[in-house]
C-alpha cells in the first residue's frame, strides 16, 4: 500500500491487516471471549466456508482479506444463523475478520483454502 503523510512523503509497504497470529491480536484486544460465540468451519477447506453465528444482539460484517490486504469478499451476518461462504477457485492463506457496526474488530482467523 502507497500512502503520502502530511509532509508530502511517500510511505510504502504498510498493509490493511497484521499477519501476526491472530489469536494474540485477539487476546490484546480482550476480545477472546467472543470466540464462542461464532464456529468457523470447516478449516483448512476447499472453497466453502460456514460460519455459525450464535448471538442474538447484533448483526456483524465479515470480510475475508489475501495476504497481500485486498479484500476478497465482504458480506453482513445475521444474528442466531449459519453463512455459508463459496470461495471457488482460490487456493492458499487467507484471513476472515468480523467486525461490529463501528467497524470495531471482534474477531480474526487464519483460514487455508486448498
Amino acid at each position: 500500500v502507497t500512502t503520502t503523510n502530511n509532509n508530502g512523503q511517500i510511505i510504502i509497504g504498510r498493509l490493511a491487516i497484521n499477519a501476526i497470529d491472530c489469536n494474540t491480536e485477539i487476546n490484546k484486544f480482550g476480545l477472546s471471549g467472543f470466540e464462542g460465540f461464532i464456529d468457523v468451519s470447516p478449516n483448512p477447506n476447499f472453497g466453502k466456508i460456514v460460519l455459525d453465528y450464535k448471538y442474538d444482539k447484533s448483526q456483524l460484517t465479515v470480510s475475508i482479506i489475501n495476504i497481500l490486504g485486498e479484500e476478497i469478499y465482504h458480506g453482513l451476518l445475521f444474528q442466531n444463523t449459519k453463512k455459508e461462504i463459496k470461495l471457488p477457485g482460490l487456493v492458499g492463506l487467507y484471513f476472515l475478520k468480523i467486525s461490529a457496526p463501528n467497524n470495531y474488530l471482534l474477531f480474526q482467523k487464519k483460514l487455508i483454502l486448498e
